[in-house]
């Protein structure tokens, strides 16, 4: 169980991000993605 703490925790801001949008699906992606700024998606 270490391990993946360890993984977890070496993850980029990005690479937590896509994770997460991958886990909530295309739709719910979708609707977050309609309410952020064109900046906060690019950062």
């Amino acid at each position: 169980m270490a391990r993946i703490k360890d993984d977890y925790r070496s993850l980029s801001g990005v690479q937590k991000a896509g994770i997460f949008m991958l886990a909530i699906g295309t739709d719910n992606s979708a609707k977050l993605f309609e309410r952020m700024d064109d900046e906060e998606i690019r950062d």
